[in-house]
């Protein structure tokens, strides 16, 4: 695939010109899988089941964030793809760094919400997180909700594990990964055909600043693709004559 990008980028603006109450929301179409380097994997599905057309909103203002989400409830019902980015340490021992970004899917809006760049916790982002009617599906999502508990008194609700709905519906997992955590570049590769490159020079990168397009898209990449996994997944629940109880996979 072309490393071209099929969608007008947005202009790198650099943190000299970004100070920390602006916001940068203005939305831009991403492809399917909103990264250009998510590229088909040797035995291509020619029927992509992912989400397309979304439009992404980068955040760093949390009056603008609650303006924006209060403006598209409708579009933010659930279930959502949900993660969040932090910076690294690289010391031994050291305390992990404070979450720098939550980002959020449906079918139609991305938000980036870069919360290190803001002097409160936006309260509509605090609300859906928090509200047991919208599920947001992840991988690691359990960990991720303890850390937004300890960073900012956020008690999440209706937090989907890809990975233990995945072996509830899949028998495959008994076999080929019993246990552990089954990442999310695996299971894009297992439903959705695709190989999902975590580049080190990003996923490792300080999540603190203005992000870059690169950053962007990175960040957009794992909540468009953690939402097209759990549709996959969800078929197979729907076709299951006795399907799990959600308790088992919903917390």
């Amino acid at each position: 695939m072309s490393s071209r990008r099929p969608f007008s980028r947005v202009t790198p603006t650099s943190s000299a010109h970004i100070p920390r109450s602006h916001s940068q929301h203005s939305p831009y179409p991403l492809p399917r899988f909103s990264s250009t380097h998510l590229r088909p994997s040797s035995t291509p599905n020619p029927a992509r089941p992912v989400p397309s057309g979304q439009a992404l909103h980068y955040l760093r203002d949390h009056v603008a964030t609650d303006h924006l989400v209060n403006s598209h409830k409708h579009q933010l019902k659930g279930p959502l793809g949900f993660d969040i980015e932090y910076p690294p340490t690289f010391v031994k021992g050291q305390p992990q760094n404070k979450t720098a970004l939550v980002q959020l899917a449906s079918d139609s809006i991305i938000l980036l919400v870069q919360v290190s760049a803001m002097s409160v916790f936006p309260p509509s982002i605090k609300a859906i997180l928090e509200d047991p009617d919208v599920v947001k599906v992840g991988v690691g999502i359990l960990a991720d909700f303890v850390k937004l508990r300890a960073d900012f008194g956020i008690n999440p609700a209706s937090c989907l594990e890809l990975g233990i709905l995945a072996r509830a519906v899949d028998p495959r997992w008994e076999v080929t990964q019993p246990k552990g955590l089954i990442g999310l570049a695996r299971l894009v590769k297992t439903y959705l055909d695709r190989v999902m490159p975590k580049p080190k020079r990003i996923q490792l990168s300080n999540w603190s600043r203005p992000l870059t397009e690169a950053q962007q898209d990175y960040a957009a990449n794992d909540v468009v693709t953690a939402l097209a996994v759990h549709k996959k997944i969800s078929l197979m629940l729907d076709d299951l004559d006795e399907p799990p109880s959600k308790d088992t996979y919903i917390f």
